[in-house]
């Protein structure tokens, strides 16, 4: 019984009402405090990944009969944090003040030192988000309270918030007693971070009203050799920079060789500042603005490197979900335009299905066919790979360990994203670390440095977990020894599986259009090369490969793992993204825009009524790629166009008739999905909707297309 309340509380069944089948479950006394894998209650799993508008019902059939609301997991995690931080609906509000009554402690802290108002300031972003923060301070939080790395709520709200009631919150804040004068990690002051990450906000008029507060710290160098000045002129904010001059004493040449006066040059020339108080104004700099700059003392910041030592000595003896932190946006961004809300009407309304309207939006929306030289696909491609390669090479300057191949996969690279080119995924191949004969096991192999604090305590081989952790901070090091124009940082995230850069992508100055900038998100994992010895033959069907042998045993990797929350993350399991991208390139264009019109198909069942979509989809487009090469493998026909809706339905019935359980295509022993009842119903969804289309009076049958009036190998397409 204990099972189904977990899965009724993760909304993971195929239950509707769930509130009365709780009620009905803790009536038969089930134990409404049993912990999972990580300590986690049932009433911090439904704050946590519950979605429905019942959720307050849920909250309070579970307290009723004695949830223990203190109750915390094995990262000092309480229901309050889950939810500021996970639920981003309008329900969010009636859960904090459910949760407030019920006497939680506001103040309670994870075992990094968050409390919920650190939650709510990095991750969350429901439309409600300034009135939770303003019941949250009516119940006394502490609203100085600073986490392990010393960020306030004001520093977390500055670097990462922008709802449209940011201004009003920042107020909010201030008039709650908020200190602009705390300093927080790698002496970063609220100037730096605000000069640093102003994007879309009006960072003048910000300035103006805290300056008198924050004179002294104008001047203040942050770890990298910076001043909020200097950040604000890589933004591109002359009007903040022409505010500070008068208050400093240094004229600052940073690390790039570069002042303000450079950096602002620069950016008005190639590109666009990303404040929303410079947007639209000509770039001019008088003489007395010179002037006054070549008066400055000149200090040329240095270079920093890290102690190797010491780095490797903040690594976790054990990680696992804990650790974590990606602040990806939950929500895709949609085409701008009239272009979604048509494919959308097209699928929701009852007639029958036209092909024709879902395959002119994807020829719109992938880059499967390239417009040329100003391809904006290609453009941001090229920009984020230049800048991935600039990255990694400062990573293997600051630690040789981590030198490699660097190898471009996943959608973007097979040509099979939709919507926007937002979504990058690289590998780093490492040179100095190779699988053992003994198969899973990874080994550093070359250098004279130690791997030691790299090791796991159980075979003595290299954990995922540690290795890529220090990646990741690596990587936190490296992205402030890069200035690049148009690929912005602004966050780096650490995951089971890989680090992920969120920035945002700034092209060139256009003429007679507003410039605009978007989000977009760059995976790099770390993989090392499988062992011969280890390493499986591919099955490679004519349809897939080109090649003429049957068996190769190239290009296969060993990648972090990603395991059951709660559990130690440490183990390698084989990848085969190359074998996935060559496939993609060499497939009939028709495959791969069937795999399109499927990701696409599955975006239209997930969409809500306010036309928010979330990221991550059910199924995974991994699922159904798996699904479709098992397609391809099995049908001899020439793919057409006009048919493109039946392959869907075929790969539909792929999913469906997989159990509980996807393998890899390229390895049937390795699991790569769990299928649950959510992603069933939505596979069922898009089957039973493309049903609708017909082809031809044909009453021939066919097993891969169990259609009543088509098949495609016996029609004779009357």
């Amino acid at each position: 019984m204990e099972d189904l309340l977990i899965s009724l509380c993760e909304n993971s069944t195929s239950e509707t009402a769930c509130a009365r089948r709780i009620q009905d479950l803790v009536k038969q006394g089930v134990d409404v405090n049993r912990k999972t894998v990580g300590g986690r209650t049932p009433l911090m799993i439904v704050c946590w990944k519950y979605k429905r508008n019942d959720v307050t019902d849920i909250m309070r059939v579970l307290l009723d009969h004695g949830a223990d609301v203190n109750l915390t997991d094995d990262f000092g995690w309480n229901a309050l944090h889950f939810a500021c931080r996970y639920n981003c609906t309008t329900q969010l509000p009636s859960m904090v003040d459910t949760l407030l009554r019920s006497k939680i402690n506001v103040n309670a802290t994870t075992r990094n030192e968050w409390n919920c108002l650190h939650q709510l300031c990095k991750y969350n972003f429901a439309e409600t988000l300034y009135g939770v923060m303003s019941t949250l301070i009516k119940h006394n939080i502490n609203i100085n309270a600073q986490t392990n790395k010393s960020d306030t709520a004001l520093h977390l709200v500055c670097r990462y918030c922008r709802t449209v009631d940011f201004n009003a919150i920042f107020e909010l804040f201030i008039n709650a007693g908020a200190r602009v004068d705390i300093v927080s990690s790698n002496g970063k002051t609220l100037l730096h971070v605000l000069c640093k990450y102003a994007i879309d906000l009006d960072l003048h008029g910000i300035m103006e009203k805290i300056l008198d507060k924050c004179q002294p710290m104008v001047d203040r160098l942050d770890y990298y050799g910076s001043t909020a000045m200097v950040y604000a002129a890589r933004l591109g904010c002359v009007k903040t920079v022409s505010l500070l001059l008068p208050y400093t004493k240094t004229n600052i040449i940073d690390v790039f060789g570069q002042n303000v006066a450079d950096h602002l040059k620069k950016v008005f020339s190639k590109s666009f500042p990303l404040c929303l108080c410079c947007r639209r104004m000509e770039f001019f700099l008088s003489k007395g603005f010179h002037d006054e700059l070549d008066r400055k003392s000149p200090y040329h910041s240095p270079r920093r490197g890290i102690d190797r030592n010491a780095l490797e000595g903040t690594i976790p003896r054990r990680i696992d979900y804990g650790f974590t932190n990606t602040n990806r946006d939950a929500v895709i961004q949609l085409p701008t335009g009239n272009a979604w809300s048509i494919v959308r009407d097209a699928w929701t309304t009852e007639s029958d299905l036209e092909m024709d309207i879902f395959l002119s939006f994807l020829r719109e929306h992938t880059h499967q066919i390239c417009t040329g030289r100003h391809c904006q696909w290609c453009t941001v491609s090229e920009a984020a790979e230049q800048y991935v390669h600039q990255l990694l090479d400062a990573v293997a300057v600051l630690d040789d360990r981590f030198e490699g191949e660097i190898v471009r996969y996943g959608s973007s690279a097979e040509n099979t994203k939709i919507m926007s080119p937002d979504e990058f995924d690289f590998m780093l191949v490492l040179s100095h670390f190779k699988e053992a004969e003994k198969g899973g096991v990874v080994k550093h192999h070359a250098g004279n440095e130690s791997s030691v604090a790299f090791q796991t305590e159980s075979d003595g081989g290299v954990s995922s977990a540690k290795l890529l952790y220090y990646f990741y901070m690596l990587m936190a090091h490296a992205v402030n020894q890069i200035n690049d124009l148009h690929i912005f940082f602004y966050n780096i995230s650490f995951s089971e599986t890989c680090v992920t850069l969120d920035c945002l992508y700034r092209g060139k100055p256009s003429v007679g259009t507003e410039n605009s900038s978007f989000k977009l998100s760059i995976d790099i994992t770390i993989a090392v090369i499988r062992s011969e010895i280890n390493a499986i033959a591919h099955p490679l069907p004519s349809p897939l490969y080109s090649s003429k042998s049957p068996q190769v045993k190239i290009d296969q990797f060993l990648v972090p793992h990603r395991q059951l929350s709660g559990s130690e993350i440490s183990g390698w399991k084989p990848s085969f993204p190359i074998a996935e991208k060559d496939a993609f390139l060499q497939f009939d264009p028709i495959i791969t825009r069937c795999y399109c019109l499927l990701k696409l198909l599955v975006l239209l069942v997930s969409h809500t009524d306010d036309n928010n979509i979330c990221r991550k989809t059910k199924p995974s487009s991994y699922a159904m790629k798996t699904c479709l090469f098992n397609f391809v493998r099995k049908i001899r026909i020439p793919w057409e166009e006009r048919y493109i809706d039946l392959y869907c339905r075929g790969v539909c019935n792929e999913f469906l008739e997989r159990g509980n359980q996807i393998n890899s295509f390229f390895d049937p022993s390795l699991p790569v999905y769990t299928i649950k009842n959510e992603s069933r119903d939505v596979m069922i969804k898009i089957k039973n909707r493309l049903e609708s289309i017909r082809h031809c009076a044909c009453n021939s049958h066919c097993s891969l297309f169990p259609c009543k009036q088509f098949c495609v190998a016996k029609c004779n397409f009357m």
